[in-house]
């Protein structure tokens, strides 16, 4: 179970080079002005890199996976073992469900205060800390929410 910490990011800035780019320049900026070696100005325009979507990773890169949805609330149908899903019928929560052994094996090994990060699919970023993490049985029934500030909870398989 997770709780968030933080989201956003910066505005890109505006970089202008003169002369030649030094050879390790990357063009990550959204609009680079080059000054060409003649007299001529050229201004270009450079596609930002793309913000991840639908992916959940833990900060020390042992977790990363892609999310789709999963919408079957009797819970019968098999999850995709090859990414992790959003379950749609949970209310008041996001709540990912992944495989152990699978895409969500690394869970195993994360503690209380480890930081997860999820590109949604629009693009927005949100941060996650785990505040809380608990074994639950089957026969116990669904869990409920650590707290009611818990906005995301993550549940697989102990094997």
């Amino acid at each position: 179970m997770i709780v968030a910490t933080a989201a956003g990011c910066a505005p890109g800035r505006v970089a202008q080079e003169r002369g030649r780019p030094s050879p390790g320049h990357a063009a990550s900026q959204p609009l680079v002005a080059l000054q060409p070696i003649g007299t001529a100005r050229l201004a270009m325009r450079v596609a930002a890199p793309a913000a991840p979507r639908d992916l959940l990773s833990s900060d020390d890169g042992a977790l990363r996976t892609t999310v789709g949805t999963y919408g079957d609330c009797s819970g019968i149908s098999a999850i995709p073992a090859n990414e992790a899903s959003l379950w749609t019928c949970v209310p008041g929560r996001l709540y990912f469900v992944g495989h152990n052994p699978g895409v969500f094996a690394p869970l195993m090994r994360m503690h209380v205060g480890d930081r997860l990060t999820y590109a949604d699919a629009a693009g927005a970023i949100h941060r996650y800390q785990i505040v809380r993490i608990e074994s639950w049985g089957r026969a116990d029934g669904f869990p409920p929410p650590a707290s009611s500030r818990v906005v995301a909870q993550l549940q697989t398989c102990i094997t």
